[in-house]
């Protein structure tokens, strides 16, 4: 009688264990199953019952222990009995719990933000299973000194939770963290980073490519390709200001200061050199430095000088071969006189995978690497042999022999039963399957015919993600030194599984289990289903801003997905922090139970080392697993004013179409005669509160706010609401009536010009939105079992390539991550309006206007700096402020202006422009942060600005800024 199960059982989650009686006869056999505490077995946490038939006699049982029996707060190791009784036998063992209960994945709505940003965050709680969770999970914001700010308890009906937190203007930069727990296991954790700091979006990306990924010892240069294209596409044209280092112990970098160097970037691409000499001048001998990494960091600037932004390449190995041999996929042991799978893994200096890389053992063995960068070549070994010593080396073409890399590791033989020299090999010659595949599974038996006619049937269990996923028999036919089964792989067996086979033996009183596992990758893919496409063909085209939209979501029936799009900008500044499908099967597989490749020293460690426990009535067990090896972790020139332009406007033009009869000149009419608006307002008081009202809409030659000319009053409180109501109003309808006047004049001016009153601006710039989850229907299913969903929505104001995210939890098919859906969002003629993230109060500053033009002619563009009564800048109600400038095709031109903010918060900055002769246009506004500046917080106390600012003169303006005190008489 065979008890089998994971040899570490978690709490609160659903549990396979194995039943198997051998050489049992007799009909239906009762078996009861039985969790009681450790050490004193004095408390059932589980009881259940199965049967076992007589087809079979074997079979899997769900069992499940609660968490309510454990102590929470010890740190030490905590263990269960199972117990199996097989009509009068009793088979027990002790096994260690965990209490992990299941995984939980948190994705942000971006990998970075600034303080005052509110983060918005999605908790995907599932079971041990991939499967969603109903538990309750904890959610608690970390700063990076590890204080817990904020701590939620939230529940879900369908593994997904949503929950948002503010950020305080006031805060630590750096990494922040989400902490994730279950309520009823809160002993593991599970974490997610987002970043924290002042920035400002950038315009465009950087790459640096190596022009090969390592740099040979004896090499005489490093070139790099340089990289740069705006967020929508387009490339850039500029410059780059580059320099190399190498990377030493404990991550300390040293610059090569002779490699600093500056490159036209052309088109988009530039190329970067890193001379032998540059090196030698700071390290004379090269192998001090060997096995260090190379870096290379550029500083890219568009012509225009409105944009700058850094990236930074690691990982360039100073190397004698630019390969590596690993045998992390390798069993430690081989069964004398049979054959020994050798899985090696070969990586580039930066330790991706190298595939197409042939290798070999000796001239008769030998692989190429697939696209994972492994391969399996199989070794015979002798019967005799005590050691297998294997030594494994690259044959790439285009390297010479001392070049090769050269990888060694050593085997020790598979210790039998009572030295009986019974063994068990499972061969299997795929190094990665995928889905959908089958797998032929080959046990060999290493026995005399004698002793392999006693063998009638193998065992196996299929043991995936901790758990046992599947248990079977396979009979041998009389004379079969091989058998050969076919395995059907299946999405649930991602991202790996072990197979796990016995047999057994009697000789004399004595049951000799003999035994081996094998360790097999599967080709990391959902488990179910999800694919964002456009849904339509006309949805695949460039779009412009504002837009309407629409995708498709394809996937499982019933799934819940979350989307989120995301300006590629934020990637630009933080990639780090994106949860994809990659981290969550490398989170999966850092939970795998088992401890090896396949095999063990012996019979009872090949169960062991496979993540299982193994006890039957015949005296055979595994002992006790005492700890668990798994770890949880998730994963900134004044400008002067050109006068002459405004000046020399003629208002004589020359007509060329058909004559016609002059005219009467027309009376400009206005929307309200202003002596009929005094009149109105007066008569809305009597007596001596008459004057007061007239008094207030009296010519303000001295150009006082309203308030200002109330302190002059003495004749009370009501005369001075009577004059503030009317003085308000008459100040009203005359910047009314100055609008007005203005737009005349430019209708009449200015008619090769769209009106600034025509131009909507561009105002709505979020780094990230679409943060929905959207339901699949159940039906109707295509062919593939699989159900679609339309998404409408309006594309934001931003010029940019928006990527779009969406993870689906699924209740039969567990999570997954679609690949980036990319929208591009571009117009061929649009201004960019760029501010710096934060300015102090009363200080000047100046701010540019990009203007691109992505036609194929030269173009002249007015641009026209908008009036805000919170900033001090060139523009006014009386006069816009504007400048006329030239742009050739497929090019850009930045139009700087100088401000002063004048007050305290989020003030609006816009400029509008338009071409001439044509009905092409754009507008932006963006909101400026102004911030009081810390000397002007501790050196004056409700202090007062009044800014005199002349008219407009020929030669340039004066701005009179004098800051009073209140300690100044």
């Amino acid at each position: 009688y065979v008890l089998t199960a994971p040899n570490v059982l978690r709490v609160e989650s659903e549990e396979n264990i194995v039943l198997q009686a051998h050489d049992y006869v007799g009909g239906d056999l009762n078996v009861d199953i039985v969790v009681f505490d450790f050490p004193g077995k004095k408390q059932q946490l589980y009881v259940g019952s199965v049967t076992l038939k007589p087809d079979q006699y074997q079979a899997t049982h769900k069992i499940k222990i609660p968490e309510g029996s454990f102590n929470k707060e010890s740190k030490l190791n905590q263990y269960v009995y199972l117990q199996a009784k097989f009509g009068g036998h009793v088979v027990e063992s002790a096994v260690l719990v965990s209490f992990q209960s299941g995984y939980i994945f948190v994705q942000t709505d971006k990998s970075i933000y600034t303080p005052t940003d509110t983060v918005l965050y999605r908790v995907f709680a599932l079971t041990n299973r991939l499967d969603p969770s109903k538990s309750s999970v904890s959610v608690e914001i970390m700063t990076p000194d590890g204080i817990v700010i904020q701590k939620d308890l939230l529940f879900s009906a369908n593994g997904i939770i949503s929950g948002s937190y503010k950020l305080p203007e006031i805060l630590s930069t750096g990494t922040w963290k989400v902490v994730t727990k279950f309520e009823s296991t809160p002993q593991k954790n599970f974490t997610a980073d987002f970043e924290v700091k002042e920035y400002v979006l950038p315009n465009f990306e950087v790459k640096l490519e190596p022009h090969q990924l390592f740099f040979y010892i004896d090499d005489e240069e490093l070139t790099v390709s340089v990289t740069a294209r705006y967020l929508y596409g387009k490339d850039v044209v500029g410059s780059a200001y580059v320099v190399f280092g190498v990377v030493l112990d404990n991550d300390e970098k040293r610059s090569f200061p002779d490699s600093l160097q500056r490159i036209e970037i052309t088109a988009g691409k530039g190329t970067a050199t890193l001379k032998r000499r540059h090196i030698l001048k700071i390290f004379q001998e090269m192998q001090k430095i060997l096995k260090k990494s190379i870096y290379v960091s550029a500083t890219v600037l568009t012509s225009t000088g409105s944009d700058i932004v850094e990236a930074e390449r690691r990982g360039i190995q100073i190397v004698q071969s630019p390969y590596a041999i690993h045998f992390t996929k390798t069993p430690k042991y081989f069964k004398p006189g049979m054959p020994f799978d050798v899985m090696v893994l070969v990586t580039n200096p930066d330790g991706t995978p190298a595939s197409n890389i042939d290798v070999e053992i000796s001239p008769e063995i030998s692989g190429r690497t697939q696209q994972q960068g492994t391969t399996k070549m199989t070794v015979n070994t002798r019967g005799d042999a005590t050691r297998l010593p294997i030594t494994v080396r690259t044959k790439a073409p285009n390297l010479t022999p001392d070049r090769q890399a050269t990888g060694s590791m050593e085997a020790l033989p598979y210790r039998t039963q009572l030295n009986s020299k019974n063994y068990l090999h499972i061969g299997i010659q795929a190094a990665e399957l995928e889905p959908g595949t089958n797998l032929q599974v080959n046990l060999n038996l290493g026995n005399d015919a004698g002793v392999q006619d006693q063998i009638k049937y193998f065992s196996y269990q299929i043991v995936n993600k901790g758990q046992i996923m599947t248990a079977g028999k396979q009979a041998r036919l009389p004379g079969q030194s091989l058998v050969t089964l076919s395995l059907r792989i299946e999405k649930e067996m991602i991202p790996s599984f072990r197979f796990v086979a016995y047999y057994y033996l009697r000789k004399g009183g004595q049951i000799e289990v003999v035994a081996d596992s094998v360790w097999v990758d599967v080709k990391d893919t959902c488990m179910g289903t999800l694919r964002v496409t456009p849904t339509t063909d006309r949805d695949r085209r460039v779009y412009e801003p504002r837009r309407p939209f629409s995708l498709t979501l394809t996937g499982d029936p019933g799934a819940k997905v979350g989307l989120v799009a995301v300006d590629k900008g934020v990637y630009v500044l933080n990639n780090k922090n994106r949860l994809s499908q990659s981290k969550i099967w490398d989170i999966v597989e850092k939970n795998d139970i088992g401890c090896t490749a396949g095999s063990g020293s012996d019979n009872m460690n090949v169960f062991n080392d496979a993540g299982l426990m193994f006890k039957s009535s015949s005296g055979s067990e595994t002992k006790p697993r005492t700890d668990i090896q798994y770890q949880m972790n998730m994963i900134t020139l004044n400008h002067m004013l050109n006068l002459d332009a405004m000046c020399t406007h003629s208002s004589i033009r020359l007509s060329m179409t058909d004559p016609t009869c002059p005219e009467p000149p027309k009376r400009r009419r206005r929307s309200l005669v202003l002596s009929d608006i005094i009149t109105s307002l007066g008569n809305n008081f009597s007596g001596p509160l008459q004057k007061c009202c007239r008094d207030g809409m009296a010519e303000n030659i001295m150009d006082y706010t309203c308030e200002k000319r109330t302190q002059f009053i003495i004749e009370g409180k009501e005369c001075i609401d009577a004059f503030l109501h009317c003085c308000k109003e008459i100040a009203k309808r005359h910047k009314e009536r100055q609008r007005e006047m203005l737009a005349l004049a430019r209708s009449e001016e200015d008619d090769d010009y769209i009106s600034d009153d025509e131009i909507v601006s561009r105002t709505e710039f979020p780094e990230s939105w679409l943060w929905q989850i959207e339901t699949l229907p159940t039906a109707p299913k295509d062919k593939d079992g699989l159900v679609k969903k339309d998404i409408q929505s309006f594309l934001k104001d931003s010029i940019t390539t928006w990527e779009i995210t969406a993870i689906s939890l699924s209740p039969l098919k567990g999570i997954c991550v679609a690949d980036v859906y990319e929208i591009t969002v571009l117009k061929n003629f649009f201004i960019d309006l760029k501010l710096p993230y934060s300015v102090v109060r009363n200080e000047q500053v100046e701010i540019k206007a990009v203007v691109y033009n992505y036609e194929d002619m030269p173009i002249k563009v007015r641009v026209e700096l908008m009036e805000n009564e919170q900033v001090c800048s060139a523009a006014s109600q009386k006069r816009k402020y504007r400048v006329e400038v030239n742009i050739d095709p497929l090019s850009s031109r930045a139009v700087p202006f100088v401000i002063i903010p004048m007050e305290k918060g989020e003030l609006e900055i816009e400029v509008k422009a338009s071409v001439f002769g044509v009905a092409v246009y754009d507008g932006v506004k963006k909101k400026l942060r102004v911030v009081v500046s810390k000397h002007l917080n501790e050196g004056f106390i409700n202090d007062k600005a009044i800014v005199y600012a002349p008219q407009y003169y020929k030669i340039t303006l004066w701005n009179i800024i004098i800051i009073f005190n209140k300690d100044i008489l």
